[in-house]
């Protein structure tokens, strides 16, 4: 199996890191709220594809038969929630993120509004993985997987709607109509979510860079871009000459000194006046 280090992830981690405001691992709710963990799993293919599954038609699943993603409430012996979505993820359809997977950050949690549905609070999770990551029907409570293209979602022809029957009547949704397929409902909410700070433009010059690169996986030239942009922000060194010092030196003169400089750090740090480096803002 490749690496999942992909150039692309590390940018998608920069955009998720301030994305979603509450804590990483809620306390497990009392009460009749329950908690539930899915996983919006991105295969890092040349065009990113995003792992969605059809649910199986069940009259004891809510959501029968709906495209969803990955994922199911949390049990009292997961660690914490982002191991739900984990568990879930390999219970449903094989995928061990846990060895697997690189955690990428979280969105905002979502919860169903209908009275007719349960009360609970869901957590979608955003993982990458390897190119060749393949995902399988592997329990009765899914009926297909399907690798969705992220541009493909991305398309506003995808953009629709879509009537269903409720209780009190039709009702028109907003939709994503992609791999023959209707997205709606909660799903359609967390992906519009992740669609929302999608870093599309970087990702683009990302993906070049590796192409120019010879297509390298890693991540390796996105962090170097980084830090030479940061050190481009740092002052640039100051030269103080020690009082009665010879400015007109010879440069064999010059390069004893600096090595006399080197041999001693702590008579060099009284020579010159400490630097300050400048902070940054996220």
């Amino acid at each position: 199996m490749p690496s999942n280090d992909d150039s692309r992830f590390w940018v998608l981690s920069e955009a998720l890191a301030s994305y979603a405001s509450d804590a990483q691992d809620p306390p497990i709710q009392e009460g009749d709220r329950l908690q539930a963990a899915v996983s919006l799993v991105l295969r890092a293919r040349p065009n990113l594809e995003v792992l969605l599954i059809k649910r199986a038609k069940s009259e004891r699943d809510p959501w029968s038969g709906h495209m969803a993603l990955p994922g199911g409430r949390r049990d009292y012996d997961d660690m914490n929630i982002v191991d739900t979505a984990m568990r879930e993820a390999m219970e449903e359809v094989g995928l061990d993120l846990k060895l697997l997977g690189k955690p990428l950050g979280r969105l905002d949690d979502v919860a169903p509004s209908s009275p007719h549905l349960p009360s609970l609070t869901i957590t979608p999770f955003v993982f990458g993985i390897g190119a060749l990551a393949t995902a399988h029907v592997a329990s009765y409570e899914v009926a297909e997987v399907f690798w969705v293209p992220i541009d493909d979602i991305r398309d506003p022809a995808a953009l629709s709607t879509v009537e269903i029957q409720l209780p009190s009547g039709p009702r028109d949704f907003p939709c994503y109509r992609v791999a023959g397929e209707v997205v709606w409902g909660l799903t359609f909410q967390m992906i519009t979510q992740f669609l929302e700070i999608y870093p599309h433009l970087e990702l683009a010059k990302t993906a070049a860079a590796r192409i120019k690169g010879g297509n390298q996986p890693d991540n390796q030239n996105a962090r170097a871009t980084a830090e030479k942009k940061k050190r481009a922000e740092l002052p640039p060194p100051q030269c103080v000459s020690k009082p009665g010092s010879n400015a007109s030196a010879t440069p064999n003169s010059n390069t004893r000194q600096a090595k006399r400089r080197r041999v001693s750090p702590i008579s060099d740090a009284k020579r010159a006046p400490p630097v300050t480096k400048k902070g940054t803002t996220t």
